[in-house]
């Protein structure tokens, strides 16, 4: 994941990549033009990440968009 992620973020310009608590995990959250895009949620066991959950459906994601 360490390697991926930041790959991801270089690839899709302009969608930063915010770390904030989802659902009290660890994630992130991509925006595009103040608008949620993906959200990322990630369980971790000791060192090691060993779920992620991505939430990409529009109608789950609008309570999260910025006003």
């Amino acid at each position: 994941m360490a390697r991926f992620l930041p790959e991801r973020a270089r690839a899709v310009p302009g969608i930063p990549l915010l770390v904030c608590w989802v659902n009290v995990r660890p994630g992130l959250v991509a925006r595009k033009d103040g608008v949620t895009v993906s959200v990322l949620a990630f369980d971790i066991a000791g060192d090691r990440i060993r779920n992620v959950r991505a939430v990409l459906n529009p109608d789950e994601l609008r309570p999260r968009t910025a006003p």
